[in-house]
């Protein structure tokens, strides 16, 4: 199912990692053009990565592996929130 176009870049690659399993930059852009009427540059999303690990942009914990000589996947780590810490 489409959804909305009026959702940031940023906002769209966040809501593909969220589930917090390995991606490929190629994955998050066949994602996001599911998803979206948008198409992303597999550049722009690697850009998001990084934003996303600023503190301006949620600090969030984004890890990457490599899984062959060119390639890598990415995966977002979230932080417990204050509740999540005392369940």
């Amino acid at each position: 199912m489409k959804r909305p176009a009026g959702v940031s870049q940023r906002q769209r690659v966040l809501s593909v990692m969220s589930d917090g399993e390995w991606h490929t930059l190629g994955n998050i852009r066949e994602s996001i053009a599911q998803r979206w009427p948008k198409s992303d540059s597999e550049a722009a999303i690697s850009a998001r990565l990084r934003d996303l690990r600023k503190t301006e942009y949620g600090g969030h914990n984004v890890e990457r592996r490599r899984i062959s000589r060119s390639l890598y996947e990415y995966r977002i780590v979230f932080k417990p929130t204050q509740g999540e810490l005392w369940n």
